[in-house]
């Protein structure tokens, strides 16, 4: 079998940094500290940028799951999060609890209010299953025929005659 396959989806979003916490607002995302990279979690709204609903998407994201925030404009600017517990619904938006991987940039700190961001949603990458049972053994062939008999070997000498 070959390795596990993995993807990803990007999705167009802006940085609300106006609360902490409830609805982000149509195309938004907030963290729940406003020292973004000490958040505990992230709420993404169901509605993207492009005010398109991708809820069934946010709905399949799963604990150790890798939601990737980036400047849409500059790719060195970034922050990973490990999706750290089971995430909530709120009708309109997603509650991730996460811990932050990594960060670069201008994203290491604070993404600013209204900056057009890009979401990439790792697909999550299961273990392999265990093995399967071995299988039942084959039943025993027939057996052979038998081989011809060897030829007779040649008689010995006589014996000396006794006294």
């Amino acid at each position: 079998s070959g390795t596990n396959g993995l993807s990803s989806n990007v999705i167009p979003y802006s940085a609300n940094t106006n609360s902490q916490s409830g609805d982000p607002g149509d195309g938004g995302i907030i963290w729940n500290n406003s020292s973004q990279t000490s958040s505990t979690s992230i709420i993404i709204d169901h509605l993207d940028s492009n005010n398109e609903d991708i809820d069934v998407i946010l709905g399949l994201i799963q604990v150790n799951q890798r939601i990737i925030i980036q400047d849409k404009n500059n790719s060195n600017n970034y922050q990973i999060w490990s999706v750290s517990g089971t995430p909530t619904n709120a009708s309109n938006y997603w509650t991730y609890p996460v811990s932050l991987v990594d960060s670069a940039g201008t994203g290491s700190s604070n993404f600013s209010n209204g900056e057009e961001l890009l979401l990439f949603i790792t697909a999550f990458q299961g273990s392999s299953g265990t093995s399967g049972s071995s299988g039942t053994s084959g039943s025993s062939g027939t057996s052979g025929t038998s081989g011809t008999s060897g030829s007779s070997g040649t008689s010995g000498s006589s014996g000396t005659s006794g006294r």
